[in-house]
């Protein structure tokens, strides 16, 4: 007995010997990988939370300097003890003094009771401040905007009034002290009317994600390279496969479908059918298979056309007289104008109709207007010559 492996069995080896490479490749690049990536993610990592910490820390100085440098300039002593021309040196002169920097949005100057100087402070601004120095922090759509509380104190009368600072924290950062490890872009933090005594604080609730370094170049490039070897190995294995299949799959296919060309030469599986013989044990059983369904379908045609016959009876005829039907009639009509095409020959047409029936079905009821409609077609076929047709068009028509 002749052995004939499987497509399964050929299909087992190749994802075996498939598996095995893959296998191989795979675990020494998510080795590699894996060290790698994890080195120098846990050093960028530090580096750019040692970095987001030195600015904030920066960015807190800068803000305390500038408070205490309003706080001290004469003219904001001035403004607290006469405010009259307040909003004029809150709008210009304070603007163009050596301590304002670009991300200040607002400065308000509030009394020893914590009110506003003036009487519509600027847009965001509270009319009241807490008198507790420090930051505030506050969530304005994607970014944040802090305050900066301070007192300003004289060496006789205490605390004088308060100074306010709003500044753009994710701006500051970006434009003053910009963070080399960080996309600045993705930089966020989880905090929204939050106190703070310093904004060295934030770097707990701080979301970023850190810029790619000559390290995570070099991790790209390992990973390409093995992604380069990795596809080599699937080039062969493609080559490999395609051989398989045109040894095992096409060429066995194609001589299957010449068999089958043989078999419909060869109705009844006569010599002119050479008998089915491949390496593949499936299609071997397709092929007897399809030798046997061949000569069951030969028998089963002659049944069929049995049961056609059987079938344009009923469509062609009605159910309940027996005569031709509309669609038979239809048909008829289409091959006499097709058979006269344009010439002149007799024939003639009789259109009859019961009257009354409707009154005799609704009366007596539809199996007795039935039982009439027999008789009628019964009556009319026996007046009818050789070679007259008889159709119901429908209800009492005929």
């Amino acid at each position: 007995m002749i052995f004939r492996p499987s497509v399964t069995q050929y299909s087992l080896v190749f994802i075996i010997i498939t598996a095995i490479a893959f296998s191989v490749l795979g675990f020494a690049i998510y080795n590699e990988f894996t060290d790698l990536e994890h080195k120098i993610g846990s050093k960028q990592s530090a580096e750019a939370a040692m970095q987001l910490r030195q600015n904030l820390a920066r960015l807190d100085q800068l803000i305390e300097d500038t408070a205490r440098d309003i706080g001290d300039w004469q003219e904001t002593r001035q403004q607290l003890s006469y405010p009259a021309y307040y909003e004029y040196w809150r709008d210009s002169r304070v603007l163009s003094q050596s301590f304002y920097f670009s991300t200040i949005q607002a400065i308000e100057l509030y009394n020893h009771a914590g009110k506003s100087l003036a009487d519509h402070p600027k847009e965001g601004m509270p009319k009241v401040v807490d008198q507790r120095a420090g930051y505030t922090i506050y969530a304005e759509g994607d970014e944040h905007a802090i305050f900066y509380n301070a007192p300003i104190n004289s060496d006789r009368r205490g605390t004088i009034g308060y100074v306010l600072l709003k500044i753009k924290l994710e701006k500051s950062l970006e434009d003053i002290f910009p963070i080399q490890g960080i996309n600045m872009a993705s930089l966020r933090f989880d905090a929204d009317a939050q106190y703070l005594p310093s904004l060295t604080q934030l770097v707990l609730i701080a979301n970023y994600t850190t810029k790619i370094s000559e390290h995570a170049v070099a991790l790209r490039n390992l990973v390409n390279e093995n992604l380069y070897r990795s596809a080599a190995l699937i080039v062969f294995l493609s080559v490999l496969f395609i051989v398989f299949a045109i040894v095992l799959i096409v060429n066995p296919i194609r001589k299957f479908a010449q068999h089958i060309a043989d078999l419909e030469s060869a109705p009844a599986l006569s010599d002119n059918a050479r008998p089915c013989s491949f390496m593949l044990k499936e299609l071997q059983l397709v092929c007897n298979s399809m030798e046997e369904y061949h000569l069951k379908l030969s028998e089963m045609n002659a049944d069929l056309d049995e049961k056609n016959r059987e079938l344009w009876s009923q469509a062609h005829n009605d159910a309940l007289t027996g005569v031709f039907n509309r669609r038979a009639f239809e048909m008829d009509w289409q091959h006499i104008e097709t058979a006269i095409q344009g010439s002149r020959i007799d024939i003639a047409f009789m259109l009859i109709d019961c009257d009354r029936f409707k009154t005799l079905n609704d009366t007596y009821g539809h199996n007795i207007g039935d039982k009439v409609l027999i008789e009628i077609s019964s009556s009319i076929q026996q007046c009818l010559r050789d070679g007259d047709q008889l159709y119901r068009l429908g209800g009492d028509e005929f």
